[in-house]
């Protein structure tokens, strides 16, 4: 979707989205090494208590820290994309002001450093599921106004 939008942009922009495309190849090597690991570590072996650690969400590991990395370089890459939108119509000003803004949740990826999260913490489970929830419904605009943004440009 990202080299989408790249590939509809002017010159005038071109940094905007080349740092686009590079953060989101990089939220997809994060996350792509982080559900790989998991999915190939629970298919071959039964998991000691250190590997959950490592690998459990809910344990707030390693594995949950570079996710959370991932989808911070993701929101940085959606930032820079909303820059290269010169809205049109007033569907354009919203999706370049969702983009934008989503930009701004890549300070969430920081969390980890600041030691907000860890597994002894109340209601967790509850935070994570809520915040994943909002993130979904936040993504549903976001995909709506992209597939009409395109099938205007194409047009």
């Amino acid at each position: 979707m990202v080299s989408a939008f790249a590939a509809y942009s002017g010159k005038e922009v071109e940094a905007a989205k080349y740092s686009g495309i590079a953060f989101a190849a990089i939220y997809g090597v994060f996350v792509m090494l982080v559900y790989y690991a998991q999915i190939t570590t629970l298919v071959q072996s039964v998991l000691t208590e250190e590997a959950t650690k490592l690998l459990d969400y809910q344990k707030f590991g390693l594995f949950f820290n570079y996710d959370l990395f991932g989808y911070g370089m993701l929101s940085v890459s959606t930032f820079f994309i909303g820059v290269t939108i010169f809205p049109e119509n007033k569907e354009d000003k919203i999706l370049k002001v969702l983009l934008l803004v989503h930009g701004m949740f890549s300070i969430a990826s920081l969390i980890p450093v600041l030691g907000i999260f860890n597994a002894e913490m109340a209601g967790g489970d509850l935070i994570g599921i809520t915040v994943l929830e909002v993130w979904c419904l936040y993504f549903i605009p976001v995909c709506f106004l992209s597939y009409r943004y395109f099938k205007r440009k194409s047009n």
